[in-house]
């Protein structure tokens, strides 16, 4: 079994705020394909990351897991472009770990 985690930011680079529309489409997109999602959005998920020497740049995100038998990897590639452009980013991350799921 696998573990698909996504990553998205909740504002954008000019630090707006998006709107909730495409959270709510990508959470009954992963329940409708995949039978159900976690959504960890209520803590304060923080990306820092430093571009160039002396920089720091940080996001506010929520993120999304979903268990899967067999990753797809051209679904999730699909997704994955889809959401850099819905949300205006160069590079959502996307991870996925191979699991065992304690009996």
């Amino acid at each position: 079994m696998y573990l698909m985690q996504i990553f998205i930011p909740t504002a954008g680079q000019d630090g707006s705020k998006f709107a909730e529309q495409p959270f709510t489409d990508l959470k009954q997109e992963l329940t409708g394909f995949f039978g159900g999602v976690t959504i960890y959005a209520r803590g304060p998920v923080k990306g820092i990351w430093k571009p160039s020497p002396g920089q720091e740049e940080t996001d506010d995100m929520i993120i999304y897991e979903v268990l899967v038998q067999h990753p797809d990897m051209s679904y999730w590639s699909s997704l994955k472009g889809r959401l850099e452009r819905t949300f205006g980013q160069q590079e959502i991350l996307m991870r996925y770990f191979n699991i065992e799921v304690v009996k």
